[in-house]
């Protein structure tokens, strides 16, 4: 397991490194290198959104009647 996680880690390092090309038709979009839209900041605060809290408060209550182990196998569930 660790020799997995370190070659995600690896994977997911590496490719958010890349930068994001500009899309000029997407209204949020946030081009830049990922590793440094995460780490780095530009006048004393994070590059981030801020999330709506009513769409979120609205998806907790709509998934909070879900039952996950619905979705799963009898041989997961054991």
């Amino acid at each position: 397991m660790p020799i997995l996680r370190h070659e995600i880690y690896s994977f997911a390092d590496t490719h958010n490194a890349h930068k994001i090309r500009a899309q000029l038709k997407r209204l949020n979009h946030v081009h830049s290198i990922p590793n440094d839209l995460y780490n780095e900041r530009q006048g004393g605060e994070y590059i981030e959104f801020r999330p709506n809290h009513s769409l979120l408060n609205s998806l907790i209550v709509i998934t909070t009647e879900y039952d996950a182990n619905t979705y799963l196998t009898k041989e997961t569930l054991v």
